[in-house]
């Protein structure tokens, strides 16, 4: 059985000129990978982790909401742990978070949503 985690994120835009990128780490020794969508539509899959990606200017996104869907497979035999690191970053302007999610068994998913409003 999957197990779900979401968090909603507020992150003010310091350049609206300058690119915000988001980046989504997994750990734990874990295989996943995230979508993004803006606003509804959909961006752009990312197999694998740490990748940075840029969503757009600071002007471009301001009032928008980009939804991340990251799926993890607990593929590490040592623990059923599972947990991602979250990256947002403008001129500067970091947000970092990290959120965990303990499956039941071995090779169980962990799905975190993560929303993210620009303002």
């Amino acid at each position: 059985m999957a197990v779900f985690r979401d968090d909603f994120v507020d992150f003010e835009i310091a350049d609206l000129n300058k690119d915000v990128t988001v980046t989504v780490t997994v750990g734990e020794g874990n295989l996943g990978g995230s979508s993004y969508d803006l606003n509804g539509e959909f961006i752009r899959d990312v197999d694998g982790d740490g990748i940075p990606v840029k969503i757009g200017t600071g002007n471009e996104m301001n009032g928008k909401k980009l939804r991340i869907v990251t799926t993890v497979t607990d593929s590490n035999a040592r623990t059923n742990r599972t947990s991602i690191a979250l990256k947002i970053e403008n001129q500067g302007k970091r947000f970092n978070r990290t959120y965990i999610a303990t499956v039941d068994e071995d090779n169980e998913t962990a799905i975190f949503l993560t929303l993210i409003t620009f303002r």
